[in-house]
């Protein structure tokens, strides 16, 4: 299904942008810092991903807690960095992402290669 593509610069609302989109459609995240004050949910099948290629030119930050929860649909993220500020690496302690998802997930694609992807980069991730 091919939606409607948007783009959007770091002085537009992020949260706003992710509601407004319907299943197929695609957003763009011009570079620079988006900082949130509360988590985006994404509930649809859709793209959010930076213009340039470069995860670290399209940066989402939300101060101490998550910044993105999936709640449906199968969405794609690509070139973009997730920052927490106040994590706790500053505290000696380990920050880790949690994926939570159903059995209908484990037949996709995406969902295998996010697998391969965590292991290859010892990425700091529990998939429960």
């Amino acid at each position: 299904m091919q939606g409607n593509t948007k783009t959007i610069d770091p002085s537009s609302n992020l949260c706003q942008a992710v509601a407004a989109l319907t299943g197929g459609d695609t957003l763009i995240l011009a570079p620079g810092v988006y900082k949130i004050d509360r988590h985006i949910v994404v509930d649809k099948d859709v793209v959010i991903k930076g213009s340039t290629g470069a995860a670290k030119d399209a940066v989402i930050i939300r101060e101490g807690s998550t910044a993105a929860f999936v709640a449906g649909g199968s969405p794609t993220f690509e070139n973009l960095t997730f920052v927490s500020p106040n994590g706790n690496s500053d505290k000696g302690q380990d920050d880790v992402s949690v994926c939570f998802f159903g059995d209908g997930t484990t037949n996709s694609g995406a969902f295998h290669e996010a697998l391969n992807f965590a292991a290859v980069w010892q990425a700091p991730v529990v998939f429960l």
